[in-house]
């Protein structure tokens, strides 16, 4: 015989297992950065979820959680639960949050589906509740979260699904999903206004290399490029297809090429073609590079225009830049 309170119980479970399951093998500073203008991070998901479910299952019914959650209080700071500050540790708000499903879990074992209850903060003229009609708003409010941190997770390093058993997506390698984006991109740009229409829609640099597997390694692998498609055809045709961020051309007349060649290396040395990377730290990537095979033409070196670069030959024949923007855009 169905059961509604544990149908809602049941669902209640696997939003909550869900959004714990997106912090899951992010780094720190993963599960905290912020993804979005408004700030939506995943560990601040997790927190304020356990703020509202401490407060629907708790003094809703009378049965207020026992712990103090001072970012709830009226005086706190606009958003308060919706991000962890330094001194608020994963682990304690994840405990946290299990402490709250222990809580509600037990309000919702000894209350009947028909238990009445009020909500505080809700308007005078419709605070009165259910148990019932708490368990469904929980339900849909911690399924949306879930699914906030689902999109929120997939921009931090593509991990995507519905649940840890059951992803819910169809089965595909990098390169089919990196197809079906092209073709979803294909079919929007038709709609775009004429203005967001640039005549040129991609830059792409193609270089024929005869250290082919060492140079994808190398860019992919150590760089950290990642892989938009990978294509193969007969007499032993391969070609990989890297996402090297926002791509620019920058042209220069010899003077030019002179100068940053004596400011970043001290001597004439480029090709005509040099192809450079905006990283975060160039001394930690050129390191890297060195180490990966990597020849250093010359090491980090502040420019006049507030850049720190390094100079490198590299797999494939390409004479690279790494460089670090020292001062944020204005």
């Amino acid at each position: 015989m169905a059961d509604p309170k544990a149908d809602l119980h049941r669902y209640l479970q696997q939003a909550r297992e869900a959004l714990l399951w997106k912090l899951d093998g992010a780094s720190e500073y993963d599960v905290r950065r912020p993804l979005t203008p408004t700030g939506t991070n995943l560990l601040g998901v997790v927190k304020h979820v356990a703020s509202v479910e401490a407060g629907y299952l708790g003094e809703t019914f009378g049965r207020p959680f026992p712990e103090p959650l001072p970012w709830t209080d009226m005086d706190a700071d606009p958003n308060a639960d919706m991000w962890a500050t330094p001194d608020e540790s994963r682990d304690e708000i994840v405990a946290l949050y299990r402490r709250v499903w222990a809580h509600g879990d037990a309000t919702i074992e000894a209350l009947p589906l028909d238990a009445p209850g009020a909500v505080p903060w809700w308007p005078a003229d419709r605070r009165n509740v259910t148990l019932h009609e708490v368990l469904v708003r929980l339900v849909a409010e911690e399924h949306r979260h879930a699914g906030q941190a689902d999109i929120v997770r997939e921009l931090v390093d593509g991990a995507a699904g519905m649940q840890q058993n059951n992803d819910n997506l169809p089965p595909g390698d990098e390169a089919w999903w990196a197809e079906y984006r092209g073709k979803v991109a294909d079919a929007a740009a038709r709609f775009a206004p004429e203005e967001a229409r640039p005549a040129v829609r991609q830059l792409r640099l193609v270089v024929a290399a005869d250290d082919y597997d060492d140079a994808v390694r190398f860019y992919r692998d150590v760089l950290g490029l990642p892989v938009e498609g990978a294509f193969q055809a007969g007499g032993g045709a391969h070609v990989t297809i890297l996402d090297a961020g926002r791509a620019t051309l920058e042209l220069a007349n010899p003077a030019q090429k002179r100068y940053i060649d004596a400011v970043e290396v001290g001597r004439d040395v480029a090709p005509r073609m040099r192809v450079a990377f905006e990283v975060d730290d160039a001394s930690r990537v050129a390191g890297r590079l060195e180490q990966a095979g990597a020849t250093v033409v010359a090491v980090p070196t502040e420019t006049p225009w507030r850049s720190l670069n390094a100079r490198l030959d590299a797999p494939a024949g390409l004479h690279i830049t790494v460089f670090q923007e020292l001062d944020p855009p204005g």
